[in-house]
């Protein structure tokens, strides 16, 4: 699939599906998919350095994947895409948004799982939302506590089995997946696993241009606990 191929291939795909755009505004499939390039397009002007046409893309994506879910509400690519998106939009939004994108990403997620439970991608993504908690600060909890009552609560232990299900489900070579169950080892205190699983990571094809951004961290990584 040209959305899961090279930089050149992905730009393709988000250029061929925004001509068909008008035509499709009511095709739940259609509109995942345009999510799904638009998203990777994000991903190669983060590459860039263009923070700022990052932002609209991931802006765009996600108002695209929340008029997927509209239409259908029983797809586990849909949720999936729709709960990635609320995630990434997050980064751009204050402590309160932030939170409340949380806890939107782990409904849709969670509900994907029902739908698709052996699906990799959606378990790496479960793993990314406990280390994502795991490192909110005591005054971020304490803030979103007092906002949204209980804050769910996740350990890095918890990331890290999510992120060997991933694993497990999909042995051919992840460079990300495998790039997190190095940084759960390296929040755990266990270096020469984490020097391990980066060394995993590294040995990975580069394809994407999320992979590049993948390859740079680790790299970083195996610098800083070789």
């Amino acid at each position: 699939m040209l959305s899961d191929g090279t930089g050149d291939e992905q730009r393709q795909a988000f250029n061929l599906l925004k001509c068909e755009e008008l035509k499709y505004t009511k095709n739940a499939e259609f509109l995942w998919r345009l999510a799904k390039s638009t998203k990777n397009m994000a991903a190669i002007e983060e590459k860039l350095g263009n923070e700022k046409v990052k932002e609209s893309l991931i802006f765009d994506a996600y108002r695209h994947a929340a008029q997927a879910l509209d239409l259908d509400k029983n797809n586990a690519e849909i949720h999936k895409w729709y709960a990635i998106l609320a995630g990434a939009r997050g980064e751009f939004l204050g402590i309160t948004e932030r939170v409340k994108s949380g806890n939107i990403f782990k409904k849709h997620i969670d509900h994907a799982l029902e739908l698709k439970p052996k699906d990799s991608t959606l378990h790496h993504l479960l793993g990314r939302f406990c280390f994502e908690v795991s490192q909110l600060s005591w005054l971020e909890r304490r803030a979103a506590t007092t906002l949204f009552g209980e804050v769910p609560s996740a350990t890095y232990e918890e990331a890290l089995l999510h992120f060997l299900a991933a694993e497990e489900l999909r042995p051919s070579g992840w460079k990300e997946n495998l790039l997190f169950i190095a940084k759960c080892h390296i929040q755990m205190n266990n270096y020469s696993a984490a020097s391990n699983w980066l060394e995993r990571a590294s040995r990975v094809l580069v394809v994407t241009p999320e992979d590049e951004i993948v390859q740079k961290e680790v790299c970083e990584l195996q610098q800083k606990y070789a």
